[in-house]
């Protein structure tokens, strides 16, 4: 009934429960006339017409709009718990869902795919530095850079306060590298402008890949990644460090290794 009632919006709602009120007021009244025995008037008939006229609109009225106010408000709350206010960005329950999706479709097809971690550098300073309303231009528009360097097909998502990450379905090693750098150096070279402040930051990345000849759990990708990231943090931060087996070792930062082919940007 509610789904009815959303689809024929608020006055198509009103108007048909008027409508039927007016309907059923002419029928209860004529049916309680001719069970009393007491004959159909004209005075009788204008009030069980009138009276639906003027009651249902208001009452049912007040109902719709209260309806409606209800499901924009768990529209919001959907909304909240899918993504991220800030960045626009998936929030950590829905990334790890649609991540662990991703991983089922690539382990079932047996195709590749790559998981990037990503941390803002020192962005407790931007914060101590700017302000917590700076942090959040940066985080925001930490998130445009993220989407305006990857596919529809790409999950990406805010797990943390200045922590990101990404899933990169059909990905060879080299396509996740480029990205990743890509991503690395869209920040570096933005300047962000708060007030009088000319912002500028960073970002670490760590990379974590599998083949589609191999079967490695999501929650394993996840912790290669981490420790990656961490390699590249420890190494200075404004790095790209690669998961090699037990190791993590830096891809080149001067110049982006060469675009994988099965990752065209859409």
């Amino acid at each position: 009934m509610r789904n009815l009632i959303i689809r024929l919006g608020f006055f198509g709602s009103v108007s048909v429960i008027t409508f039927v009120s007016l309907v059923l007021s002419v029928v209860v009244t004529i049916v309680a006339l001719h069970l009393a025995n007491l004959p159909v008037t004209w005075v009788g008939m204008s009030v069980s017409i009138i009276v639906p006229l003027v009651v249902a609109p208001i009452s049912s009225g007040f109902v719709v709009h209260t309806l409606f106010q209800i499901h924009e408000l768990e529209g919001v709350m959907r909304s909240m718990a899918t993504f991220d206010m800030l960045t626009g960005l998936f929030t950590r329950p829905m990334f790890i869902a649609s991540s662990t999706s991703a991983h089922h479709t690539a382990m079932r097809n047996k195709t590749s795919l790559s998981l990037l971690s990503i941390d803002i550098d020192s962005f407790k300073k931007i914060n101590d530095a700017f302000g917590h309303p700076a942090g959040d231009e940066v985080l925001k528009h930490f998130g445009d850079v993220i989407r305006q360097n990857t596919r529809r097909s790409d999950l990406s998502g805010r797990i943390g306060g200045e922590e990101f990450a990404l899933i990169l379905p059909d990905t060879d090693l080299a396509g996740s590298i480029y990205i990743a750098n890509k991503i690395r150096l869209a920040a570096k070279t933005a300047v962000i402008h708060h007030g009088e402040n000319a912002i500028r930051y960073t970002v670490s990345v760590g990379v974590a890949h599998t083949d589609h000849d191999a079967n490695v759990k999501l929650e394993e990708l996840m912790q290669i990644s981490d420790q990656a990231l961490y390699a590249a943090k420890n190494s200075g931060r404004d790095r790209v460090f690669v998961a090699d087996r037990d190791r993590a070792i830096e891809s080149s930062t001067d110049m982006p290794p060469p675009f994988s082919r099965d990752h065209t940007l859409h």
